[in-house]
């Protein structure tokens, strides 16, 4: 407590916390984003950071993809460095192999591989032109989509973006409504902050409809529906008022160690037809759509980064981030890999 003298009064200040990935030796049971779709080549093995420890991409025979713990078992040495045989991992120190659900199928020195012997294989799934991991034994959730036919889009993963917080900082931006005001310049059409009309809620998050004029005004009006799954993922559908374009983003995020986030964006477009035309004019959205996150993530980062985000003297205006927050603090969290992807 300290004692506001010019005022005559005093302040205190009463912190809420939420919990911080990792801390308790526990993360958000939820998909993660671990690597694109093509940095996981056919015959090769791509090492990871990965919540608080180290995993392994590989594709198995007919190219499914499988996340699993990156150590070997017989003495610790890194999978990443090893190869891809017939389907079968080998490691790079003593050729131990391993099939694609974590089994040691043979010793290198022909021994009877140990029963107990393998590597921990994570849920996975490849979606949305990247490669998921769920945390935990058995997905709760489907990883999101739109409320429109998959089969009429194009989309696009641009460049990651690396920062230093947990993934619900940047997640619990898409119901901080004050802040697209003070940072992003968008003249909302409503008091979004306060009214709950048009939020649907889940286990997983939330739903909100709302519209916004870009850059104070001055800019293109859209009718968004931005959608916050668990603690990391949100799913934003964008139409323009004047022309009925459909575009939309995914942020994807994972925990490549404890206190770091990396942004994988995904930006969609409507189909336009098949002409060398269409195709341009389809990548031209992609880039607009791509720039465009990029650019809000820019102004959002560096705050990110330098604050010390413990929500304490909440206003009206923070109806809705207050609850995601208390989703925040309720949302289950994991860690079965735990001893075998730590070093």
């Amino acid at each position: 407590m300290g004692e506001d003298v010019a005022a005559g009064r005093s302040i205190e200040r009463h912190v809420n916390p939420v919990p911080r990935e990792g801390a308790d030796g526990l993360f958000s049971a939820t998909w993660y984003p671990v690597a694109r779709s093509v940095e996981v080549a056919a015959g090769a093995v791509l090492g990871v950071y990965f919540l608080d420890g180290r995993v392994i991409v590989v594709r198995d025979n007919v190219g499914s993809p499988h996340v699993l713990s990156a150590y070997c078992p017989h003495v610790g040495a890194d999978l990443s460095g090893g190869t891809v045989d017939s389907g079968n991992v080998r490691c790079p120190f003593h050729s131990w192999e391993f099939d694609a659900t974590g089994k040691c199928v043979r010793t290198g020195c022909g021994d009877p591989a140990p029963p107990r012997a393998g590597l921990y294989r994570f849920p996975t799934v490849e979606k949305h032109g990247l490669v998921w991991a769920f945390n935990g034994e058995t997905p709760t959730f489907d990883i999101p989509w739109f409320d429109r036919p998959p089969d009429r889009f194009v989309s696009r993963v641009a460049e990651a973006i690396d920062y230093r917080n947990d993934p619900w900082t940047l997640s619990s931006n898409s119901s901080d409504y004050v802040h697209f005001r003070s940072v992003h310049r968008l003249e909302l059409a409503v008091d979004h902050g306060v009214q709950a009309a048009g939020t649907e809620w889940s286990s997983h998050g939330l739903r909100k409809r709302w519209s916004a004029r870009l850059w104070h005004g001055r800019g293109d009006r859209y009718e968004f529906t931005s959608s916050v799954f668990a603690t990391n993922l949100v799913l934003v559908d964008a139409i323009h008022v004047d022309s009925g374009m459909w575009t939309g983003v995914l942020a994807a995020q994972s925990i490549p160690a404890p206190g770091r986030s990396r942004v994988f964006p995904v930006a969609f477009a409507q189909s336009m037809g098949d002409s060398a035309a269409d195709r341009e004019r389809e990548a031209a959205t992609l880039d607009l759509v791509a720039a465009f996150f990029t650019a809000m993530s820019r102004e959002d980062i560096p705050l990110l980064e330098s604050m010390r985000y413990a929500p304490a003297h909440l206003t009206r205006q923070d109806g809705l981030l207050a609850r995601y927050l208390d989703l925040v603090r309720a949302f289950p969290r994991a860690h079965p890999s735990r001893d075998f992807i730590r070093p």
